[in-house]
């Protein structure tokens, strides 16, 4: 994901090198992105920030071997839209939680003083939750659970399922819905396309015989605990924390 911006690799391939090669490290691939843009006449700038948890940029314009993260910035109905140029699963306008609130340098003949990338809101970030229980009429309950995220909880989510093994995934779920949901006859889960990035992303399960609803004879059973509205919504570990709703 990063960038070497020492004296011996400043200057990125063109774009048609980068073509002709089919590969590339980050500022091939965001200069290859630049060049479509402006092709297609929207303005588009190279833009390089501190990558990962380092100190941000000090000073008004930091030396470029301060930054080893590439974005791209693109001017679209007089608004800007930040682009991760490594990250396939992001959508456009969508930056990693590591990119947000950065110093960053434009790459752009009118550039005069460094700028900061968006920062994330509560409202960017958010997991909604639905467990359905559907009671029968004797015994215990069938529950089915849905997850749909947005901002950096829907990007940590496909890249969850991306990079984990399914027979991985299923484990973890099977493990939440019996130790959560009391219910041990996990059934099975279904997950939007992980490059599907008009869609919010959405992890769905079902699973038999819970026991937090549950019917007798003349009685229905059913458990609510509070902690449910604050737990972590899936087993991966999320880089921000979401807002349930």
């Amino acid at each position: 994901d990063g960038v070497d911006l020492r004296d011996s690799a400043l200057v990125p391939s063109p774009p048609a090198a980068t073509l002709k090669r089919a590969s590339a490290d980050a500022k091939d691939l965001g200069t290859l992105l630049v060049a479509a843009l402006r092709r297609a006449k929207v303005r588009a700038d190279l833009v390089v920030v501190a990558s990962g948890p380092k100190a941000d940029v000090d000073g008004p314009i930091g030396g470029l071997d301060e930054f080893g993260h590439v974005l791209v910035r693109a001017r679209l109905a007089h608004h800007d839209v930040w682009i991760e140029v490594t990250e396939p699963l992001a959508q456009a306008g969508q930056l990693a939680p590591t990119s947000r609130g950065r110093k960053a340098l434009v790459i752009a003949d009118d550039t005069t003083a460094l700028v900061e990338t968006p920062r994330s809101r509560s409202t960017d970030n958010v997991v909604h939750e639905v467990r359905t229980f559907e009671i029968s009429e004797y015994g215990n309950s069938k529950v089915s659970r849905t997850l749909r995220a947005t901002g950096a909880p829907d990007l940590e989510l496909r890249r969850w399922i991306r990079d984990s093994p399914a027979d991985e995934v299923e484990a973890q779920l099977r493990e939440l819905a019996s130790e959560q949901l009391l219910a041990p006859g996990f059934e099975r889960y279904t997950t939007t396309a992980t490059d599907d990035l008009a869609t919010p992303f959405t992890v769905s399960m079902s699973a038999n015989d819970s026991t937090r609803a549950s019917t007798e004879r003349e009685q229905l059973h059913a458990y609510l605990f509070p902690s449910d509205t604050t737990e972590r919504p899936d087993p991966s570990a999320l880089d921000d924390e979401p807002r349930r709703s």
